[in-house]
């Protein structure tokens, strides 16, 4: 037998010893069957002098000492993906100097990438995957005398020190991944010279230096993705042409300042931008029509939403959040096909369009802290798959928007801090009634008569613990590293709380600072999952209902209503923050 592969199969129990015994093996793959994460002796192997290929990966744990009588000296290609490896590198890879491919990510091995690596098979390994391991110390020069490499990856470790200049040297390199490390220093000029570089990622380490114009030049460069993210990259971007192949680029979480030519993304097929968290300020460049995901949140980004911005048609993820934008939102919005739209913390004006369509995908529509003005758009009511939707800290005005309790999926309702009025009533269209809400927050406005009982009815996410924690999920786009997550900003006694990555197990109801009136439905009692309440500064009156369980003590209670109430023995036992 020569070859032998058995992934993704049923077999059980203890993989033989006497696989050892097959000579004349020439491939070898045991993957993704269920062996209950057995151990495995390396040395079981030993004998396998013909192996060209040999794949270990996934529910077994496989020993290899620091010394011992294993040598493969035609091996070409070796997995040993995720299986728990915890020794130093693989002392035999010193016998094997016709390896091609070597990936060993996904384990947990220590100490420094050994200096002999690089020298003994300089000319023939063209693939290294050394990710997510706990390799330490500066990586070795040795590594560039690996001229044939095309593929290194070395992410999610702890390399320290400087990236090394002779990486220059690897003129065969297309894929060079440096991320989630302690990198420090500048980037090293002389990668300027790895022409053929399609994918480059040095994000989460400490590079220090300033954008690396020399890397995108136009004129030579084949790169395709350019990840900078997370480090101590600062100063200006200097006028430059984008690479006509740059799709993704990734800038975000540095120190980057003053303004980008307003033409920086024309000419180019970028279609994923992330420039978040720096100093950019200015007008918007304007956006590629190529344009999938565009973030650029947290800067000082001035003037009106380019209108070339619905152009990209392609356009999935929008966050112009946390800038100083003015005007108002684009009419020609109408024509976006996004799932995220985020401009919350802006200058922005005038009415909110009825842009809405019907059959939009979205499931975020965050508007807050801004200036708008006037009635909800009545077309929010086709955006059937919204599950956030927050206007809050803005100047609408109008009546309870009944007519959004039909949307099927939505999770978060904030209308807090507004200029609404009048009662809370229902559409009566549906029996279901907001059924997955989970944070209605509608605070700080003009609301007035009796508290909602047929909305608290049909709260049921807020009613049963097991299904909030297991049926809902949450907006969170992800391309490799990279994600938008969906926050809440709730208002606990004055203070203004973020929510992020907990959204999927906080329950809210926020009617505050309003005029209700009349007693406390006793239907409260029954949304047992519900973890904070304020009803405070209202004109309730009457007993509180108790809880049919008796739960943990209130830890907090502002009694800022007005008339007459009590508090029952039930209810002073209920497991939730109350503000009465």
């Amino acid at each position: 037998m020569e070859y032998l592969e058995l992934l993704d199969s049923e077999f059980t129990g203890l993989i033989p010893p006497t696989l050892g015994n097959l000579g004349r093996l020439s491939s070898l793959s045991l993957s993704g069957f269920n062996l209950s994460r057995i151990v495995v002796d390396f040395e079981m192997f030993a004998k396998l002098k013909n192996l060209e290929h040999l794949s270990l990966s996934r529910n077994l744990i496989v020993m290899i000492p620091n010394s011992g009588n294993c040598s493969f000296p035609l091996l070409k290609e070796l997995t040993l993906l995720g299986v728990n490896l915890t020794s130093t590198f693989p002392y035999f890879l010193r016998s094997s100097p016709e390896l091609e491919v070597l990936d060993i990510s996904g384990n947990m091995i220590s100490g420094p990438i050994p200096e002999w690596f690089g020298r003994v098979r300089s000319n023939t390994l063209i693939r290294l995957d050394l990710s997510s391991n706990n390799f330490t110390g500066e990586i070795p020069s040795s590594i560039c005398q690996l001229s044939s490499m095309t593929y290194m990856f070395l992410s999610n470790n702890r390399l320290n020190g400087a990236i090394p200049g002779c990486l220059g040297n690897l003129s065969n390199i297309s894929s060079l991944d440096l991320s989630h490390n302690l990198l420090q220093g500048p980037l090293p000029r002389s990668l300027a010279n790895c022409t053929s570089l399609w994918s480059f990622s040095v994000g989460y380490n400490g590079i220090h230096d300033t954008f690396p114009h020399w890397l995108l030049n136009a004129t030579q460069s084949s790169l395709y993705y350019a990840d900078l993210q997370s480090n101590e990259f600062h100063g200006v971007i200097n006028e430059i042409s984008l690479p006509p192949q740059l799709v993704y680029l990734i800038l975000s979480n540095n120190h980057f300042s003053g303004q980008l030519r307003i033409s920086f993304f024309q000419n180019s097929l970028v279609g994923f931008i992330d420039i978040a968290n720096n100093d950019f300020d200015g007008p918007l460049p304007i956006p590629p029509p190529s344009l999938w995901y565009f973030s650029i949140a947290n800067n000082k980004f001035s003037g009106e939403i380019s209108h070339h911005l619905c152009d990209a048609t392609l356009l999935d993820m929008v966050n112009l959040s946390n800038n100083s934008l003015n005007g108002s939102i684009p009419h020609c919005f109408i024509n976006l096909n996004a799932s995220a739209l985020d401009l919350r913390t802006n200058k922005l004006v005038g009415h909110i369009p009825d842009i809405f369509a019907p059959e939009n995908k979205l499931r975020t529509i965050r508007l807050s802290q801004n200036r708008f003005g006037g009635a909800l758009p009545q077309s929010l009511a086709n955006c059937k798959n919204l599950e956030v939707l927050d206007v809050s800290e803005n100047e609408l005005e109008g009546r309870f928007p009944y007519w959004l309790d039909t949307l099927p999926n939505i999770q978060v309702f904030v209308l807090r801090s507004n200029k609404f009025h009048g009662p809370l009533d229902s559409s009566k269209r549906t029996n279901l009634s907001f059924p997955h809400l989970r944070i209605f927050d509608i605070s700080n406005n003009s609301f007035h008569g009796p508290l909602p009982v047929r909305y608290f009815a049909n709260l049921k996410a807020m009613k049963d613990a097991a299904i909030n924690r297991s049926q809902y999920t949450w907006m969170n786009y992800s391309q490799k590293s990279l994600t938008y997550q969906d926050s809440v900003t709730v208002v606990m006694k004055g203070f203004a709380i973020e929510l992020v990555r907990i959204l999927s197990v906080f329950t809210a109801i926020d009617l505050s600072r309003n005029f209700f009136g009349g007693d406390i439905p006793e239907l409260i009692g029954d949304l047992k999952a519900l973890k904070g309440l304020n009803l405070s500064h209202n004109n309730l009156t009457g007993i509180i209902p108790s809880s049919e369980e008796p739960q943990r003590p209130v830890r907090r209670g502002d009694k800022a209503n007005y008339g007459t109430w009590s508090l029952p023995y039930q209810q002073s036992e209920i497991a939730k923050v109350i503000f009465l």
